[in-house]
């Protein structure tokens, strides 16, 4: 009985040695996988599918992201919220037109600027970015000093913009060839000309990863949606993605 008690006291552990062997090269293969995707580094990565006139984030190997918030709980997470009325706004295809408007918002579908794609595009996901910029501004106007703290025009100049994100929103890479790291949705500042604009990323790419970019930027575009950092010598200078954040939550409940 006792030789039977330890053969059964192997095997038990022998078993709970397999099963933890198991779990642990389960975690490596996963968590492998999680790093692969979430890590960057500069190769440019060849796509998987054939020849096409344009390709999406999937083809590289990468997943889209999906928020865990769904903060106008519509059943669609924020990600897609922004993202979907990023492209409404490429579909307008609005003139590009600089001018002042009484409560703030132009006529989006017919007039804008570079900021108002941002807006609108948060807008979708239930965030009142005029509400949110003007609040920030009227306890921190030290941090916005290029601002002329008046709440119509104040969240549609891309340099509050810039200080705004910075403030409550990740910092990611501005190098666009670090692949994986430009997602649809995400939010960019960039310069062109030696003027400063705002506009977002497309689901679009090229052969070689590099992002569309949706932006109103000029009277001469034909379409909102370019290959640009191709297309024209712009430097990105800021990047970002709108989370949903415990700094986010605070400031529209202060």
């Amino acid at each position: 009985m006792a030789k039977k008690r330890k053969l059964k006291k192997k095997v038990k552990l022998l078993i709970q040695a397999t099963t933890l062997i198991v779990l642990v090269l389960v975690f490596l293969f996963v968590g492998g996988e999680a790093y692969e995707y979430y890590s960057v580094d500069n190769q440019k990565l060849e796509p998987v599918s054939q020849e096409k006139e344009y390709y999406n984030i999937t083809d590289f190997g990468y997943a889209r992201l999906k928020s865990e918030s769904d903060y106008n709980n519509n059943g669609k997470d924020d990600y897609k919220d922004i993202f979907e009325g990023e492209l409404a706004y490429a579909k307008f295809n609005p003139k590009y037109y600089s001018d002042y408007y009484e409560g703030g918002y132009p006529p989006v579908e017919k007039e804008g600027v570079s900021s108002d794609l941002i807006w609108y595009s948060l807008k979708q996901a239930g965030f009142d970015l005029k509400t949110l910029v003007s609040k920030d501004i009227s306890k921190n106007k030290k941090k916005y000093y290029g601002s002329v703290f008046d709440e119509n025009i104040d969240f549609r100049r891309v340099s509050n913009l810039d200080v705004f994100f910075s403030r409550y929103l990740e910092t990611l890479t501005t190098d666009h060839e670090r692949v994986g790291e430009f997602l649809p949705g995400d939010i960019i500042i960039f310069d062109l000309d030696n003027d400063e604009f705002i506009g977002m990323i497309s689901d679009k790419y090229t052969k070689d990863a590099v992002p569309y970019i949706i932006s109103n930027r000029s009277t001469k575009q034909k379409q909102k949606e370019e290959n640009l950092i191709e297309a024209e010598n712009i430097t990105i200078t800021s990047h970002y993605r709108f989370e949903n954040n415990e700094k986010i939550q605070k400031l529209i409940n202060s």
